[in-house]
């Protein structure tokens, strides 16, 4: 949930876990503002006698996805472009059964990215007119609260 509204994120993190960290790769498709799908290093610390929390990191870029255009007449370009995907937060185991685990997760996550947009306005002959551009810089804050399955090949 951020400025914009509520949207939802899907994600898998395969990963591997050694005494009370885990370190994984995700991938996902994030519907916040505008559809992209974030690759990123996932790390986690647990914490707690049983391991029940844990803190986590995530790093990666975010790749612009099926991203709806606006319809102008003088528009010719329009390039959207990735950037900067991160999430940190905090979370707890807070149901187990068998390899199985139910997770929930709070955090704050930041995605970026680029659209270069050109128009050429023909206000003269069509061969005089050069194409402008212009920049935008869109960069998304929002608070986040996850509800995650987690399947395991030890038992927790």
């Amino acid at each position: 949930m951020g400025q914009k509204n509520i949207s939802s994120v899907f994600q898998v993190i395969p990963g591997v876990s050694v005494k009370r960290f885990y370190a994984g790769a995700g991938v996902g498709l994030d519907d916040y503002r505008f559809r992209s799908i974030p690759l990123f290093a996932d790390l986690r610390y647990h914490f707690g006698r049983r391991e029940f929390g844990f803190i986590y990191v995530d790093a990666g870029y975010s790749f612009p996805f099926d991203i709806s255009k606006t319809q102008d007449a003088f528009k010719t370009t329009d390039i959207y472009k990735g950037g900067f995907y991160g999430d940190f937060g905090l979370g707890f185991r807070f149901m187990s059964f068998g390899k199985h685990s139910f997770l929930f997760s709070a955090g704050y996550s930041i995605k970026n990215i680029k659209n270069m947009v050109g128009h050429t306005y023909t206000w003269t002959l069509p061969a005089e007119t050069p194409e402008t551009f212009d920049n935008y810089s869109f960069s998304m804050q929002r608070i986040s609260a996850k509800l995650s399955w987690q399947f395991s090949s030890t038992k927790k």
